[in-house]
């Protein structure tokens, strides 16, 4: 935080924890780790649109247990932060929740988009083309979701300012916060954190359920407080699937960094104008650069095939998580010297 920053109190923010007989604790670890994943969708959603966010930490309430949290700003953004802050609190807690208001529900336009995303869904689509048409769909939907909630929010909060001159008189253009807002439903990082949140909830036995709501700065609700019963974790937590590695035959490695001692060390070389790191797992190979003392100079090359396994990112990206060399069949020296493995 810098020295000649001064901070202005947006609102609090309300997390919820309901426990089992009434308790009113919870494992300190566990709950260190759900909070630091919260902490991090709060930045990342500050982030995303442009407003650096101070989260102050109360101490907590009993009632199962309470966590609330002071968010706060930079007064030199006041005109801009006030409409910004409201915003922030309303994405965060229903980003958590993914839940929209009973109010919405007498959209007509919506209904029908829910059946038929839920008719689509059920019915399983096989075309890629379809599948991504109800991808996109359901992110139209979540979107218009996620902004009506924002804004009941920031209605009610409007409604709680004591002084009249602090009124949300500055309109948020159209375009740019549905930029924002997808943005927002795309983050893979954000995806990451809320399953990390769920997940670690999903664990703890005395959870039953949790709860987000918004604040007045003396403490008393503004918004309606918003549930998810622990029935509903799982439908947050990203469940890695296995992926089948990508497999390249016969290609042409330049290497850079190679090992010949340090077992545990990783390989460098050059494929496709990217340097990569990959482990040798052909023993001819290695055995054959013992027994002859083979030495690797700048520009020496490996015709091998290369194993490079995936994992699926929340996205539904695939990502490069490492890379295995396999029957290396020649040396290529710069020379022009070939050596056959």
């Amino acid at each position: 935080m810098k020295n000649n920053t001064e901070l202005i109190e947006i609102d609090l923010f309300q997390l919820h924890y309901y426990l089992k007989d009434g308790s009113h604790s919870l494992d300190a670890t566990s709950l260190n780790k759900v909070e630091a994943e919260f902490l991090k969708i709060s930045k990342e959603v500050s982030k995303i649109f442009d407003c650096e966010l101070f989260i102050e930490s109360f101490a907590l309430e009993e009632g199962g247990i309470k966590s609330v949290y002071k968010f706060l700003t930079d007064k030199k953004n006041l005109k801009y932060t006030i409409p910004i802050g409201v915003f922030l609190s309303g994405i965060i807690g229903n980003i958590i929740t993914n839940v929209a208001s009973n109010i919405i529900n007498e959209d007509k336009e919506q209904i029908e988009l829910t059946k038929e995303l839920t008719k689509l869904q059920i019915e399983e689509l096989k075309e890629s083309k379809k599948r991504a048409d109800l991808e996109e769909e359901k992110q139209k939907l979540e979107i218009k979701k996620l902004k009506q909630e924002i804004i009941l929010d920031s209605i009610e909060i409007s409604k709680s300012l004591n002084n009249p001159q602090e009124e949300l008189q500055v309109e948020i253009d159209k375009n740019i916060l549905d930029k924002k807002l997808t943005k927002v439903v795309d983050s893979t990082k954000i995806k990451t954190y809320k399953s990390n949140f769920y997940k670690i909830l999903s664990n703890n036995n005395k959870v039953l359920k949790i709860s987000t709501q918004i604040l007045s700065k003396e403490g008393f609700p503004i918004t309606q407080e918003k549930f998810v019963d622990k029935t509903q974790f799982k439908n947050f937590i990203y469940i890695e699937e296995p992926i089948e590695p990508k497999y390249l035959n016969n290609i042409e490695l330049e290497i850079i960094s190679p090992v010949l001692k340090n077992k545990k060390l990783s390989w460098k070389a050059i494929y496709d104008g990217k340097t990569i790191s990959f482990s040798v797992k052909d023993e001819d190979f290695k055995n054959l650069i013992e027994n002859k003392g083979l030495s690797f100079n700048n520009g020496t090359k490996l015709i091998c095939d290369l194993e490079i396994k995936l994992k699926r990112q929340p996205d539904d990206s695939l990502k490069e998580t490492s890379k295995t060399v396999y029957n290396v069949t020649q040396i290529k020296y710069p020379d022009g010297d070939v050596v056959d493995v």
